[in-house]
């Protein structure tokens, strides 16, 4: 399997940590791309991608499931992507907009993939995938503010044929000029903390 894509997404409890220090933690994970705090029965969601299940596996039980050893989690979910390629995050998705959510789909339907392909030419989804776990689809969607999100949740993707069920998890993040590494004005990575430069 090795040199094939995986991508999960990951849900994490916290327990009474700083969220924000958690967050930094692990987004200098060389394979965690984005970290969101979120308002939910979960404090975070990350995505991670790698090249191979090996690889994968490493990263789960070395680094994510490692955090719980130092109490810096206290639990974790692992949603597994189905899709051998894929689009990812960037890092800019670090910093999200008043607006951002996560959006938990379940389906009536037996095949996501028509669903999440028109999830992904609405305005304001910025990306979509069918995973294995309690859900058949997370979806991820920007907007300037609340109204602009509801609309698009009420209008648009409650009202997608196979859509049985909503989960709106709301972005509720500090706004920063660096994070993890990379630097909005510049759009470079700091060298000195160890983060990869993307190739």
């Amino acid at each position: 399997m090795a040199g094939e894509y995986i991508g999960a997404y990951v849900l994490a409890d916290i327990g009474a940590g700083d969220i924000d220090a958690v967050r930094e933690r692990l987004l200098h994970l060389p394979h965690v791309v984005l970290v969101h705090a979120l308002i939910g029965p979960n404090d975070l969601i990350m995505y991670l991608e790698a090249d191979g299940y090996i690889k994968f596996m490493d990263i789960l039980d070395r680094d994510i499931r490692g955090l719980i050893d130092t109490g810096d989690l206290v639990r974790t979910e692992t949603r597994l992507v189905l899709a051998s390629r894929g689009k990812g995050y960037s890092k800019e998705s670090n910093l999200p907009p008043q607006g951002a959510a996560w959006i938990f789909l379940e389906l009536e339907v037996g095949d996501p993939q028509p669903v999440v392909e028109e999830l992904l030419r609405m305005e304001g989804v910025v990306n979509a995938h069918a995973v294995l776990g309690a859900c058949d689809i997370i979806a991820y969607v920007e907007t300037e503010d609340w109204q602009d999100l509801m609309q698009i949740l009420d209008d648009g993707i409650r009202r997608l044929q196979g859509v049985r069920r909503t989960d709106t998890r709301l972005v509720l993040m500090r706004r920063a000029k660096k994070l993890g590494g990379y630097d909005l004005a510049s759009g470079r990575y700091s060298r000195d903390i160890g983060v990869r430069e993307p190739e």
